[in-house]
């Protein structure tokens, strides 16, 4: 398994697969998408297990998925070597026992995305999907220059036949609607992911606080990280730098600061303590957080709070895939628009409902352990027909 970039579109079905299907394969990943990944994989449990009862997964599934294959090794005694590799850019590794060799080359986009080089005998594969061919505040251009003509080249069509606009513009679109409602009093929700491209829109709002003075004098505004683990996303990024752009290892070779040490957005692991901090700030405030979709987290509730003042504005960096609420705001032709927006609330259990869920947890868990123990006896029952039949 190759993973390229640490967003759920990207990874989110692994510890799923790895679960419920049995996947034991050797997985590989740069180092940032390795800890990004986790992080992501941590945030969108706890969003989805905040509306209700979430058994895709488990947190404990999050973990045995992206166990380093060492650690595994060792924690088994040597009998599963299966597990998570990470490898820096330019870094090649001969697969044993195949004529095959892979290396992960820089693609931009997030930090640590990979595009990757595969060598089969004699034909070259490249597998590149996402990649940005242009360099970000935060980080460097895909390295398409090191690629030579290859046999195979396999990508995505996702901005087929759209014109581009120029990054800088885009850059200065956002800030400027950003202004634009925060001055007319009102809120910005900018859904993004966990750990990738709200890294980017962290630096880019960041710049224009420090340079506008935001948040003092007549411009009280706030700039508010949300979700939970943002706090080790943002620490992720500060420890791995020579995963970012050039710019940023310059700066801070030069004054020893880090572009993510810079102070202007507060960081809330929940909406409990977004509120908290509303109560103590009141005012404008943009808030980037977790699924720009809009069908899970802090950014559904926040639209189901804020989408009936049109003070209020809602900016997509990304284009949201078919079917979510985000693909049907950005598609829409008829404005203002009517939605209705489910936003589910975990209540406490008591009485005989909160009997009745501890008896179906107590059965599931003894079907979980009876099936766990079927399966160790068969693999003993395997591990002995193994152990025998070699002399006959």
């Amino acid at each position: 398994v190759l993973l390229s970039y640490p967003g759920l579109e990207h990874m989110g079905a692994l510890p799923y697969v790895v679960s419920k299907f049995g996947l034991k394969v050797p997985i590989f990943c740069t180092l940032p998408t390795y800890n990004m990944g986790q992080m992501t994989l941590y945030e969108a449990h706890e969003a989805k297990s905040q509306e209700a009862e979430f058994n895709t997964f488990s947190l404990d599934d999050i973990d045995d998925a992206l166990m380093l294959s060492k650690q595994r090794e060792v924690e088994t005694g040597g009998n599963e070597k299966w597990g998570v590799r990470t490898l820096k850019y330019q870094e090649q590794l001969k697969i044993k026992g195949k004529d095959c060799t892979i290396t992960p080359l820089g693609a931009g986009h997030a930090v640590g995305g990979a595009l990757w080089r595969i060598k089969w005998r004699t034909d070259e594969i490249v597998y590149a999907v996402d990649m940005n061919h242009q360099g970000e505040l935060h980080l460097n251009k895909a390295s398409l220059e090191q690629l030579s003509r290859p046999s195979l080249l396999i990508t995505d069509s996702t901005n087929w036949g759209r014109e581009g606009t120029p990054q800088k513009r885009r850059q200065e679109r956002v800030k400027e609607l950003v202004l634009e409602t925060l001055d007319r009093g009102g809120n910005v929700l900018l859904p993004s992911d966990a750990a990738g491209r709200s890294l980017e829109l962290l630096l880019l709002l960041e710049e224009l606080w420090h340079d506008r003075r935001l948040g003092e004098g007549r411009r009280p505004f706030r700039l508010v990280f949300v979700h939970a683990m943002a706090e080790n996303v943002k620490s992720f990024a500060k420890s791995q730098i020579e995963w970012l752009n050039s710019s940023i290892a310059d700066a801070f070779n030069l004054n020893e600061r880090h572009a993510f040490q810079r102070t202007q957005a507060k960081v809330c692991v929940d909406l409990a303590e977004f509120d908290d901090y509303e109560k103590q700030k009141p005012g404008p405030r943009v808030v980037i957080t977790t699924h720009h979709s809009l069908e899970a987290g802090v950014a559904k509730v926040l639209l189901s709070r804020w989408a009936d003042d049109s003070k209020n504005r809602v900016i997509f960096t990304q284009r949201a895939s078919p079917g979510t609420l985000a693909a049907r705001l950005q598609t829409a032709t008829v404005r203002p628009l009517t939605l209705a927006i489910d936003v589910p609330v975990r209540k406490p259990l008591d009485g005989a409902e909160l009997e009745e869920y501890e008896r179906d947890k107590a059965a599931k868990k003894l079907e979980r352990e009876q099936e766990e123990e079927r399966v160790r006896l068969m693999k003993e029952i395997g591990m002995a027909v193994d152990d025998g039949g070699g002399g006959e």
